[in-house]
C-alpha cells in the first residue's frame, strides 16, 4: 500500500516512528495501527479518489498463526472499517480457515461477498494457465508437443499437480535424469474413473517409487546415496577418534590420537581456529554442547576437558576423578552437566559451571564402558 501510495505511506511511517514495538503486539493491534488507522485518514483525500486498491493474500494455509489474523481482519473488512478497499483471499479448504471464511455474520448493504471455487471453474480455462506455466518451466527440456499435452492433461484442474511434476522433472541434483522422469510422467496409468486427489496420490506414489529406480546404474546410484560431500578434512596426524556436529549443522569438532581437537567449518572444510591441545594421551570422545559454544573432551589421560568454540581455549581446569581412560562423554540438553564413562567401569556425573562431580560414581558395568548418553529431559543417562 505504501508502495503505490505516497499519501498512504507518509502515514503509515508516522505510526511506525511512533510505535516500535508494534512488531510484538497481537494481530489486531497490529491491524488497526498499520492498516485500518492510516487507511481511514487518507481515505477520502483526492488522491485517493482514483485509486482502486485490491490487497491479495495468497495460500492462506501456508500462514502461520493464520486464525489470529483472520479474527481480526474479517469482521473489520464485513464491517467496513476499511471502505473502499478490496480484499481477495486464495487458500485450499481447510477447515479451519474455511470456518473463519464462511462464518456467518449480518453485513451492512456496501458489503459484498463472493465465493470462487477452483474446482467448479471451466476445465479448460485451468488447462490453459497450466499448460502456460508447464510450458515455461519445462521449456529447456524440449519436450515433444504430444508428452506435453499428457502433462497438462493429467494435471487436470490441479495446479498443485502440475507444480509437483516441475518439482519433481527439473530436480536441480540430478539434470541428467529430467528426459526420463517425463517418460515416466506421461507413462503412468489412470483410471478414467478416479476423482482429482487420487491422481495426485497417485503422482506422489510414482514420484517416490521412482525415487531411486532399480534401473539406475552403480554411477547414478552414487549420485543418490553416499556420495561424498567436498574434499576430505585434513590435519590431523594420527587416527581420529570421533566426530560431532555442532547442533546447527555449520560446525563439526574432530578428536584424534594425536593428541588434538579440532574444530571445522561444515561449508568449507577449512579450521575455524588452532588446535585445541591440552591432553597428554588420545582423545577419544568429542561433542558439541547444544547451543554449539562449548566442546567436552575424553581422553586417554583419564581426564575431560571443556572447550571454548570461539575463543579455541580451554574452561577451567581438567575435570578429575577416573582412573581408567574416558571413553564417552555427553552434554545433557541444557548443558549444565556432562556425562562420562570409563574404562575404570564407572560413570560419572559433573557439573560443568564448577567441575566437581555430581554424586558417588555410578558403578555396575563389569568391564569397559565405551557409550554413554542422555535422555533429552536430562532425567536419565545410558551406558553401554
Amino acid at each position: 500500500m505504501a508502495q503505490f501510495s505516497p499519501l498512504f505511506g507518509r502515514e503509515l511511517g508516522t505510526i511506525l516512528q511512533g510505535n516500535p514495538d508494534i512488531v510484538s503486539k497481537p494481530p489486531s493491534e497490529q491491524l488497526e495501527m498499520l492498516l485500518v488507522e492510516p487507511w481511514m485518514k487518507v481515505v477520502s483525500t483526492e488522491e485517493m479518489h482514483s485509486f482502486s486498491s485490491v490487497i491479495i493474500i495468497d495460500a492462506l494455509d501456508e500462514c502461520e498463526n493464520i486464525e489470529s489474523v483472520l479474527n481480526a481482519l474479517i469482521p473489520a473488512i464485513q464491517n467496513q472499517r476499511m471502505p473502499g478497499l478490496k480484499f481477495l483471499f486464495t487458500s485450499r479448504p481447510e477447515n479451519h480457515i474455511y470456518r473463519h471464511l464462511n462464518a456467518p455474520r449480518p453485513l451492512p448493504a456496501e458489503s459484498q461477498v463472493e465465493k470462487m471455487y477452483l474446482h467448479n471453474i471451466e476445465e479448460s480455462l485451468v488447462q490453459a494457465d497450466i499448460a502456460m506455466y508447464l510450458s515455461y518451466k519445462l521449456q529447456d527440456l524440449n519436450i515433444a508437443q504430444l508428452e506435453m499435452d499428457k502433462l497438462i492433461k493429467s494435471s487436470g484442474k490441479l495446479f498443485i499437480y502440475a507444480a509437483t511434476l516441475v518439482k519433481y522433472i527439473c530436480d536441480p541434483d540430478f539434470p541428467d535424469l529430467a528426459s526420463s522422469k517425463v517418460q515416466e510422467m506421461t507413462s503412468m496409468g489412470s483410471s478414467p474413473d478416479k476423482i482429482q486427489t487420487q491422481d495426485l496420490d497417485e503422482l506422489y506414489s510414482t514420484i517416490l517409487k521412482k525415487a531411486i529406480p532399480e534401473r539406475l546404474t552403480l554411477g547414478q546410484r552414487k549420485n543418490y546415496l553416499g556420495a561424498q560431500i567436498g574434499d576430505p578434512f585434513q590435519g590431523h596426524d594420527d587416527d581420529v577418534n570421533s566426530v560431532a556436529f555442532s547442533a546447527d549443522g555449520t560446525k563439526i569438532v574432530s578428536g584424534s590420537s594425536d593428541l588434538t581437537i579440532r574444530l571445522w567449518e561444515t561449508a568449507t572444510g577449512a579450521q575455524i581456529v588452532d588446535p585445541l591441545q591440552g591432553h597428554d594421551h588420545y582423545v577419544n570422545s568429542v561433542v558439541f554442547s547444544a547451543d554449539g559454544t562449548r566442546i567436552v573432551s575424553g581422553s586417554s589421560d583419564k581426564t575431560i576437558r571443556l572447550w571454548d568454540t570461539a575463543l579455541g581455549a580451554q574452561i577451567g581446569d581438567s575435570l578429575q576423578g577416573h582412573d581408567g581412560w574416558v571413553r564417552s562423554v555427553a552434554f545433557s540438553a541444557d548443558g549444565t552437566k556432562i556425562i562420562s564413562g570409563s574404562d575404570d567401569r564407572t560413570i560419572r556425573l559433573w557439573d560443568t559451571a564448577t567441575g566437581g562431580q555430581i554424586g558417588e560414581p555410578l558403578q555396575g558395568h563389569d568391564d569397559h564402558v565405551n557409550s554413554v548418553a542422555f535422555s533429552a529431559d536430562g532425567t536419565r543417562i545410558v551406558s553401554g
